[in-house]
């Protein structure tokens, strides 16, 4: 009876699978490309592909051995059960590259289609931005599950495993109330949590999530009012006076700041019993 393939090199196989069924390239990375290289048409990346020694070889690596969400959600189940440590992702490279697998690469919206040998230092990138290492409190997770269910918890925990800071105590407290508050029933749930994603990567330590919340709120405020003085007093120099006096006019996402002030008091009437 054969050996049960361990963890890391199930994991390997799914990766191997992803691999040879084809990664899509989406069309901002196909103008990137072109706009970048020295190619008038995506046919001509094989060289760039094939030749190590080629200086861009590293470079069209990473852009393409890139696991987009939809990639990362199919991969959740088999990187959650399999515990991992960032020690593990030497191995499970090495068994990616048993066998010299091949790689399919497919365009949006194009007919290229090219297949490479899997290049190594491509998988190594694919391979460090599933984040392997960073593991949910299992609290949270039975959480998630219980409130979106499996096939939409993985999304939710992709974007979790995705942040670029570990969870301290309190933000996974903060996120469970989230999901058991308002949870994907709420119409406005994916906004409001990837906006709570990106506030706690940036809120300090020393100061409460409520009170950082209202901070927030305040400091878009402060930032729509002053966008409203701007339109209403107009700077009439043209841009060379303007310069020469020294006045700046900063750029300001009015919408973006008034989404933002609503999506807090979403989550200030859900979890706090009223706005921030």
């Amino acid at each position: 009876m054969p050996d049960t393939p361990s963890p890391c090199r199930k994991l390997a196989l799914d990766i191997q699978a992803i691999f040879q069924k084809g990664l899509c390239i989406g069309m901002k990375t196909q103008h990137f490309i072109l706009s970048t290289l020295p190619v008038s048409n995506l046919n001509e990346l094989q060289p760039f592909l094939t030749d190590c020694t080629n200086s861009e070889y590293d470079f069209l690596a990473e852009l393409i051995y890139f696991p987009d969400e939809s990639i990362q959600i199919r991969l959740e189940s088999r990187i959650e059960s399999g515990k991992f440590r960032k020690e593990d992702q030497a191995a499970i490279l090495r068994h990616i590259m048993d066998g010299q697998g091949k790689t399919r690469i497919q365009f949006q919206g194009q007919p290229t289609l090219l297949t490479i040998d899997t290049l190594p230092g491509g998988a190594a990138a694919f391979l460090s931005r599933l984040n392997i290492d960073r593991h949910l409190e299992p609290d949270l997770i039975r959480t998630i599950l219980e409130c979106a269910g499996t096939p939409g918890g993985a999304k939710y925990k992709v974007w979790l495993r995705n942040m670029t800071l570990a969870l301290r105590e309190r933000d996974t407290a903060f996120i469970k109330n989230l999901f058991l508050k308002m949870g994907p029933r709420h119409k406005k749930f994916d906004d409001i949590l990837r906006f709570s994603l990106r506030f706690l990567e940036e809120a300090s330590d020393e100061i409460d999530i409520t009170e950082s919340l209202r901070q927030y709120k305040h400091r878009c405020l402060h930032h729509i009012q002053r966008s409203e003085r701007l339109e209403a007093n107009p700077i009439k120099e043209n841009f060379e006076i303007r310069m020469a006096l020294g006045i700046r006019r900063p750029y300001t996402d009015k919408a973006d700041l008034i989404s933002k002030v609503a999506l807090i008091d979403e989550i200030g009437l859900a979890l706090f019993d009223g706005t921030m």
